[in-house]
C-alpha cells in the first residue's frame, strides 16, 4: 500500500497520501512523467485533494504563479516504503530528469532502475552538495568575522567601564568622547572594521 508524507518543513496543508497516490495516477496516464502543467491542470477539480493549495482568482495569481506552486508539491512530496524486514524508508518521490530530450519529473522508483536517469539524479546532487560547501564556507567566513567584532566590542565595554570606575575613584574626567563611537577616540582596524580606543 502506497503511503506517502510532506518532506520536513514543507508548509502544505493538504492531505500527502491522497496527493502522491493523485500524482501517481497522473504519471501512469502521461507515460510515467509528471509535469506542473498536468498538476495545475488536474487541480482545477474542486475534489482533487491538491485543489485548495492554489489560488484559483486570476486577479491575485497568474498561470506562472500555479506552475510554481506546483513544482513545490512535487519537491515536497516524499513516499514511505515498507521493506521486507518491516522497517520503514522514506524518500523524495519524484526528481527533474530529462528523457527523450524532454524534461520532467518522473518517479525515484523508475529512476533507480533506469542508469541514464540516475546518473543524471546523483550528478545533480553532486553539484548542489558541491554549491553547498560553498556557501557554507562563505557563511562560516562571514560569522568568524562577526563573531570577532562581538568579542572585540565586549572586550571594549570591559576596558571603558573598568577605567570609567577607576576614574571615579580617583576623582578623574570620564574619557572624551569624541562624537562618532559615542565611547572614545577610534582608529580603522583590516580586522574588524574599527577598534574602539579606550583610556587606560
Amino acid at each position: 500500500m502506497e503511503s506517502y508524507q510532506w518532506a520536513d518543513g514543507a508548509r502544505i496543508k493538504s492531505d500527502a497520501t491522497a496527493v502522491g497516490k493523485r500524482f501517481a495516477e497522473l504519471r501512469k496516464r502521461n507515460g510515467g512523467k509528471l509535469d506542473p502543467e498536468a498538476v495545475v491542470e488536474d487541480a482545477r477539480d474542486t475534489r482533487a485533494p491538491h485543489h485548495g493549495e492554489f489560488e484559483w482568482n486570476d486577479t491575485l495569481a497568474a498561470q506562472r504563479d500555479r506552475i510554481s506552486t506546483a513544482r513545490y508539491l512535487m519537491r515536497s512530496i516524499v513516499e514511505i516504503i515498507v521493506t521486507t524486514k518491516g522497517t520503514k524508508r522514506s524518500f523524495r518521490a519524484y526528481f527533474p530528469v530529462v528523457k527523450h530530450q524532454e524534461r520532467a519529473y518522473r518517479a525515484t522508483k523508475d529512476i533507480m532502475v533506469d542508469q541514464d536517469l540516475r546518473e543524471q539524479v546523483v550528478t545533480n546532487a553532486l553539484k548542489e552538495h558541491e554549491a553547498w560547501e560553498e556557501r557554507y564556507e562563505r557563511i562560516a567566513s562571514f560569522a568568524t568575522e562577526v563573531e570577532m567584532l562581538i568579542e572585540a566590542g565586549r572586550k571594549a565595554r570591559e576596558s571603558y567601564h573598568k577605567s570609567n570606575r577607576r576614574g571615579k575613584k580617583k576623582g578623574a574626567r570620564p574619557p572624551k568622547d569624541d562624537g562618532r563611537t559615542g565611547i572614545g577616540p577610534w582608529r580603522p582596524s583590516s580586522t574588524s572594521g574599527f577598534i574602539v580606543e579606550t583610556p587606560e
